[in-house]
């Protein structure tokens, strides 16, 4: 694929190219000499290595050489939450979360009993 970098953003070419006195040149992206000539790169897409159960991709630029652009990736780790859990995974995270909204119970009606009593320890 060509396109040429239009204020950060890769702007792919078009199938048709309209030039700035009105003619339009039809196939446009299908000519290498005519995408050259009009300032279009050729696009270096090269995708790191990561692992899609646990990371993903981000496009954090791009780098602009005489005859290229290649898009730059940084590799981020997922939330917990976005990471297919297996079902015992699941199990565990809700039993974690059941138990710590008994413990905020429990420190509450503490609280409560305690200002009944007359007044907070």
């Amino acid at each position: 694929m060509y396109a040429k970098l239009n204020n950060g953003a890769l702007e792919y070419a078009p199938q048709n190219y309209k030039l700035s006195d009105g003619r339009t040149i039809v196939g446009f992206n299908k000519s290498i000499p005519l995408m050259t000539r009009y300032g279009f790169k050729e696009v270096i897409d090269q995708q790191p290595n990561y692992n899609a159960d646990t990371e993903y991709l981000v496009i954090t630029g791009y780098t602009e050489q005489d005859t290229t652009i290649t898009i730059v990736y940084a590799v981020k780790q997922m939330d917990l939450v976005e990471q297919e859990l297996t079902i015992d995974e699941k199990i565990t995270q809700l039993k974690n979360v059941d138990t710590e909204h008994e413990e905020a119970l429990a420190e509450l009606t503490e609280m409560i009993l305690s200002l009944q009593e007359g007044g907070l320890q």
